[in-house]
């Protein structure tokens, strides 16, 4: 098991807005290398709690992700891991401290080994539910995607893109 902890301070300035602000994040990460374990497995020890953690299949990697913008008011806090050897998931909650805004994210991607495709999948209740499969074929990239969201004045997107 490898960790890793990262901090960062961003300070920018907007010519067109006159405004500047600043970040500050903080990044954990862990990796962890040892025993080949299932998926039920992975969720008990997770529902464990992180102790318990040193069993996860190898190449797992979580990364714990909180970013505050204080002049803004803005705070996000996101979590993203490995639960298969194709499948990533992470969760994102953001929080506005001036308008009281708030959202919560969940997102998977699976990307099987060995073929040229990623399959996104993404529900949020500020941005509603989005699809996206991302493909290659020889040396042409391709995307289909659709995006709807919740409550009556919702847009639906549909989206197909082609780069040769």
């Amino acid at each position: 098991m490898s960790t890793n902890w990262d901090m960062g301070t961003e300070v920018y300035y907007t010519a067109k807005e006159n405004s500047g602000g600043c970040k500050y994040s903080k990044v954990y990460c862990i990796a962890f290398l040892d025993t080949h374990v299932n998926l039920v497995t992975f969720i008990h020890l997770v529902s464990l709690g992180a102790r318990y953690k040193k069993q996860y299949q190898e190449g797992v990697e979580s990364i714990l992700t909180l970013v505050a913008n204080p002049i803004m008011g803005h705070l996000n806090s996101a979590y993203s891991t490995t639960v298969l050897k194709d499948m990533q998931m992470a969760t994102r909650y953001s929080f506005n401290m001036y308008s009281f805004n708030a959202d919560v994210s969940v997102g998977v991607e699976y990307a099987p080994v060995g073929r040229n495709q990623v399959l996104k999948a993404r529900l949020s209740l500020e941005e509603g539910v989005a699809l996206r499969f991302d493909g290659r074929f020889k040396d042409i990239m391709y995307s289909i995607g659709m995006s709807t969201g919740f409550g009556p004045d919702s847009k639906q997107f549909f989206g197909v893109q082609i780069q040769l």
